[in-house]
Parts: structure tokens; C-alpha cells; sequence
């Protein structure tokens, strides 16, 4: 229901280009065997993610990104690779020309330079999460090859976004680094480290490159709904039970 929602919030219904920026599907969730996932088998998940995004979306172009291991990796199997060969994705490895899918892609559009990856750092802490976002801004101008007007990372289950001005050539440019929302809710895995920050933002970004390479962010999220959870009445169970043993 949150993903169609979302898709009817586009200011553009036909996109030209569509990106997937890793783990298209949750895997077989192994930590817990399988447990609170509809399937375990992966080709049962890609070709399900194939039929939800043909609902949702019309693109001209696709790329797909790798996501973590965990999730998208069995034995020498990337499911991500599999993923973008079936959506018909454009060949984008960095330096490879036999993948279809990388752990990170370039591109470019209307003069913008896009850098698409899955991985970021994540901080729990609510006064810190833009640190992992200035730091990896940052860290990617070290290098002609990272750096990027527009940096698109995911991971953290959460939207964010830092800009900043970096001197690029002897030029003073305005970088932008987001992180996505996700279309996953929590399960037991992720509450190992507490019940805090568990829910997830769910969506996805629009973004739109003007012709003059002006950037317009379109973040479309929704938080699960959430519904008042059953509490256990132990004074009301101890009473029942009491006057059961008069």
C-alpha cells in the first residue's frame, strides 16, 4: 500500500531512469533460517520485485547497484546481478565490462555527475546521523574518480541528505549526498541492538535533473502505520485466576 501510494505522489509518472542501489530483495535472511520472510528461495523474490516494479514504474533506462552480501549473495551467486539482468538493465560497472550491476556506478545527466552506491555508514544515535553523510561527502572528493555532484547511497533504512561546498578545479561546487528510504519493515535482526530507531522510513526519492543540471530532491516517505500494541493485563489475568481457584 506505501509503495503505490508513493508512486501516485510522482511529479513524473513515466521516469527515464530508474535505479535500484542494492538488495532489490531481503535474501533468505539466514540469521534467522528463513523465519518472518514469505519465501526463502531468491528467485521467487527477484522475479516478485521484477512484477512490483513493472506496476509501479515506467522507465526508460534501469541500473542496478550491489547491495551487502548478506542479503544478495549465495555461494558466487549475486541475486542483485540476476535482478538487473532480468529488469534489462544497462551494462554500469566501473571496471568491468562483464557485470551489468557493481558495488557503485556513475553517471551523467544534463552536465550532473551521479556516483550510486549501496553502503554508508550508520549512526543510532538521532543528533549524529548526518555525520555519515558529510564524512563520506567528504571522503569521495579525495579521489576524481568518487567524486560527484550528486551522491546516492542506502542502507540505513532512512532518508537523509548534507550538501556542501567543495573546491573542485579551482571552483567553488555545491555537492548533495542522500540516503533512500527503504521497502522493508523491521524484523527480529534488526532489533539485536535494541528496540530503538527500528522503524523504518519506506519509499523512495524522485529526483529530477533540469536541463540546465539544476537538481530538484523528491523524497517520498511514509512511516509503517503504526497501531496501538496489545499490552498483557497481569492484574485482570491474577484475578480471573484467583477467583477460579475459590
Amino acid at each position: 500500500k506505501v509503495l503505490v501510494w508513493g508512486s501516485k505522489n510522482l511529479r513524473k509518472r513515466h521516469i527515464d531512469v530508474l535505479i535500484i542501489n542494492g538488495e532489490g530483495i531481503d535474501g533468505e535472511n539466514r540469521h534467522q533460517h528463513g523465519n518472518q520472510s514469505w519465501t526463502s528461495d531468491p528467485l521467487d523474490m527477484v522475479n516478485d520485485v521484477v512484477k512490483l516494479l513493472h506496476e509501479l514504474f515506467e522507465w526508460e533506462i534501469c541500473y542496478v547497484s550491489r547491495g551487502s552480501k548478506y542479503h544478495v549473495q549465495v555461494g558466487a551467486t549475486d541475486w542483485d546481478e540476476i535482478l538487473a539482468e532480468k529488469l534489462g538493465a544497462v551494462y554500469n560497472s566501473p571496471h568491468s565490462k562483464t557485470s551489468i550491476s557493481d558495488d557503485y556506478g556513475l553517471l551523467e545527466l544534463n552536465g550532473l555527475k551521479i556516483l550510486y552506491a549501496h553502503g554508508i555508514s550508520y549512526s543510532p544515535d538521532p543528533a549524529g546521523k548526518g555525520r555519515p553523510l558529510s564524512k563520506e561527502l567528504a571522503n569521495c572528493n579525495d579521489s576524481s574518480e568518487t567524486r560527484a555532484d550528486l551522491q546516492l547511497r542506502s542502507h540505513v533504512h532512512a532518508y537523509g541528505e548534507y550538501k556542501a561546498f567543495f573546491e573542485v578545479e579551482g571552483e567553488m561546487k555545491l555537492q548533495t549526498i542522500i540516503t533512500t528510504p527503504c521497502c522493508k519493515y523491521p524484523d527480529s535482526f534488526m532489533m539485536k541492538g535494541g528496540m530503538g530507531h527500528t522503524v523504518p522510513d519506506i519509499g523512495f526519492v524522485e529526483i529530477i535533473v533540469e536541463e540546465d543540471g539544476e537538481l530538484f530532491i523528491n523524497p517520498i516517505v511514509a512511516k509503517p502505520e503504526s497501531r496501538e500494541p496489545h499490552v498483557s493485563d497481569v492484574n485482570k489475568i491474577l484475578g480471573k485466576r484467583n477467583e477460579k481457584s475459590k
